[in-house]
């Protein structure tokens, strides 16, 4: 859980929310098909529990994530997840300020 303090309080953000968001940033990038596990499912109304093919680890200043895709034939692997890496990092610190320190995909098949 990433914790900021304010002048008048504070906010935490649950790792499940930095979960969800890093799963939803790279399930909006052309040529993904699906996170591993997760074939068919809108990812707009999936409970962040739910969430598989997205491991996420914070030390309190570092953010690691661990995504696993399936791509589609007709893109180039690895520019897929050139893609998914800057939409994580940048959904991440649009939506919550935060920067994520390292963002690993992995391809673990294609749709054809």
């Amino acid at each position: 859980m990433k914790r900021e303090e304010f002048n008048n309080g504070s906010v935490r953000i649950s790792n499940d929310i930095l979960t969800l968001i890093s799963a939803i940033a790279a399930s909006e990038v052309e040529g993904v098909y699906s996170l591993v596990g997760m074939e068919g499912v809108d990812m707009t109304r999936v409970h962040s529990n739910q969430i598989k093919g997205v491991a996420l680890e914070t030390d309190g200043q570092n953010i690691l994530i661990d995504i696993d895709i399936i791509a589609e034939c007709e893109g180039k692997v690895n520019r897929i997840a050139k893609i998914v890496q800057k939409n994580v990092i940048d959904k991440l610190k649009l939506m919550t300020g935060l920067d994520a320190t390292c963002v690993n995909v992995q391809i673990e098949g294609l749709n054809c």
